[in-house]
């Protein structure tokens, strides 16, 4: 049995089954006459309340139960005005962040959930926008690795993997039941940037997947405008936000969409294929006249120590008017300076920036 807590501001009327629409209403807190204003698409940019336009430049907290609120601060100071906030979702609970609970309200961890507005909040506070994502290991693909497919498809009936492609209820589950309900919350609060509706789906998927990938979208699309008329969402294509096939993602018939590719250490160590493969984002920025963000840039830092090219990758970002999430704040191994991550543990609790990397970044956005 559901049990509710009044600390939430959404109930479920009802649910007629997996392909049963859900019905949310405030129960507990009544929501503001007024609500926080928002983003908004304006042919290829993204448009500030007062009118003017912003590009959105931050970083990714992606390291669950390493990112706390009290990091927000930090971030704002280097110039920061988005931090991407990361919630997982029926995926190996790594960390404690697997946040499906089938006896929580809306099939949510509470706990999970609680922490993860914290970090928003924090963000929030600081006077940067946020990006709220909720990514889900099993829903964009399944077969990640032996672990992932295991806990997936727990009878290992599948033989495609199980996720939001291959069973069709589960998708349904997740836009009208828990990105529903999560939208909600979310609506309430100020400087919500974007929704990223579902992060890098269907990895190493051919073509075919295109279509479901889209119809993914779309359902969530329609369960969050239930309960959120205007917030805008962030979508990529297939193979995991394959930045070549951006233009895949194309929903021509919405006006409230921010279009992504990845551009990680693959493409940021190699200048030449970093810019071959931004034109494919810039292209779709050009000829459909959307706004496009780069969802995660990123390096190893083994592999960059004289930090050119990180250096390289955010003088063309600038240049193009392209924003980004830096991918990522911290990085989870101890004793490790050579991952990704802008700030790594050194043990008991410690952690080490990487001071140059910090500075290269608060110099590229102030």
């Amino acid at each position: 049995m559901v049990d509710l807590d009044t600390d939430w501001a959404v109930f479920i009327l009802g649910c007629t089954g997996y392909e049963g629409a859900v019905m949310l209403q405030t129960f507990g807190t009544e929501r503001d006459a007024e609500l926080p204003a928002r983003l908004r698409c304006e042919g290829a940019e993204l448009i500030r309340p007062n009118g003017k336009p912003i590009i959105l430049r931050g970083v990714s907290m992606g390291s669950w139960g390493e990112d706390f609120p009290e990091d927000a601060p930090a971030i704002r100071a280097m110039s920061a005005n988005v931090v991407r906030v990361l919630l997982r979702w029926w995926c190996p609970g790594r960390n404690g962040s697997e946040s499906r609970d089938n006896d929580g309200f809306a099939l949510l961890l509470q706990a999970n959930v609680a922490h993860w507005l914290a970090l928003i909040d924090a963000v929030i506070a600081t006077g940067a926008w946020v990006i709220a994502a909720v990514d889900s290991n099993c829903g964009q693909n399944g077969l990640q690795d032996a672990e992932t497919a295991a806990y997936c498809d727990r009878k290992g009936t599948w033989p495609q993997g199980r996720n939001f492609f291959t069973d069709p209820s589960m998708r349904r589950i997740f836009a009208t039941v828990v990105w529903p309900a999560l939208a909600t919350q979310l609506r309430m609060r100020e400087r919500i940037a974007l929704l990223e509706l579902q992060p890098e789906p269907a990895g190493g998927r051919g073509k075919e997947y295109a279509p479901a990938v889209q119809q993914l979208y779309l359902e969530c699309i329609e369960g969050i405008r239930d309960v959120d008329s205007d917030t805008p969402f962030l979508i990529g294509a297939r193979n995991a936000y394959d930045i070549k096939l951006a233009g895949e993602a194309i929903l021509p018939e919405r006006y409230d969409v921010v279009y992504t590719g990845n551009l990680l250490n693959q493409y940021v160590t190699d200048p030449a294929k970093f810019d071959e493969s931004l034109t494919y984002l810039l292209d779709v920025r050009d000829q459909w006249g959307v706004p496009v963000f780069v969802q995660q840039m990123g390096r190893k830092s083994a592999e960059d120590r004289d930090l050119a090219h990180m250096k390289r990758a955010a003088r063309r970002l600038k240049q193009e008017r392209v924003g980004y999430a830096w991918w990522e704040w911290k990085n989870h191994v101890v004793g490790n300076p050579d991952g990704y991550g802008l700030n790594y543990p050194a043990g008991s609790g410690l952690w080490i920036a990487k001071d140059d990397e910090i500075a290269v970044l608060t110099h590229a956005w102030a």
